[in-house]
């Protein structure tokens, strides 16, 4: 555990906040302990627009299972809301890392952007912030693009996969709230994604994924692909 961590959840699940001012001294911590070896948790990073379902799929995978799946109210009272929503969208400035029990991985809750009230100060600020992250972790693996089913790649979605491109950052794409539309509409939207991510020569995964936390549609799926990218090493260095 990094010393200027706060760690906030007890038990077998541990939680840690580091705030943009931090993010550098963490960078140079990690990059010091793990001397370009991969003794440390490595991380999946979750990443979207603001109101995306960020904090659902966070919460359904920091548990290990969706809440239509839990057989007992203890159970669904055991994941309760570790990430939690922003009241203030557009202005997080904080990095929260989960380390989970029954993986190897880290997951990051980065930031979330495209929330139209930002200011000019608060987008500049945010896209250092991930520049920084983004361009410095040794641990970072993947970076899992959480895009709304219902309103589908937005100019914000692509600047932020031309940036994770730019660093060599693989990328994977995530459908969220599968449940609010209709199947045919599920295998459509996956197929205009999929085309897109193929006309613009993007490093993302050719698999693209739908989920939803309500019903735990393609959430087993989504987590049996992570459980697999984690058996590959970290594909590239930070520059």
């Amino acid at each position: 555990m990094i010393p200027m961590f706060r760690t906030k959840t007890p038990g077998d699940i541990k939680e840690s906040v580091c705030d943009h001012k931090d993010v550098n001294e963490y960078l140079t911590k990690i990059a010091e302990d793990t001397m370009g070896t991969e003794n440390e948790s490595k991380e999946i990073a979750l990443v979207g627009r603001s109101n995306v379902g960020k904090s659902s799929l966070l919460n359904t995978l920091i548990s290990g299972k969706p809440k239509s799946h839990m057989k007992t109210a203890s159970e669904r009272v055991k994941q309760g809301n570790l990430a939690l929503t922003s009241k203030t969208p557009g202005k997080t400035n904080r990095l929260h890392f989960f380390r989970l029990p029954y993986l190897p991985v880290t997951l990051v809750d980065c930031p979330g952007y495209g929330y139209a009230k930002a200011s000019h100060v608060d987008k500049e600020n945010w896209r250092k912030f991930m520049e920084a992250y983004l361009r410095k972790s040794m641990m970072l693996h993947r970076v899992i693009v959480l895009i709304d089913i219902k309103v589908g790649i937005m100019d914000s979605d692509k600047m932020l996969l031309e940036m994770l491109n730019e660093r060599k950052r693989p990328a994977m794409i995530v459908l969220t709230k599968a449940d609010k539309v209709k199947d045919e509409e599920i295998k459509t939207e996956l197929n205009k994604t999929a085309d897109y991510l193929k006309t613009a020569g993007l490093m993302v995964s050719p698999f693209v994924h739908a989920v939803s936390t309500h019903n735990g549609y393609g959430m087993y799926e989504l987590m049996a692909n992570m459980g697999y990218m984690l058996e590959m090493p970290i594909l590239r260095k930070p520059i």
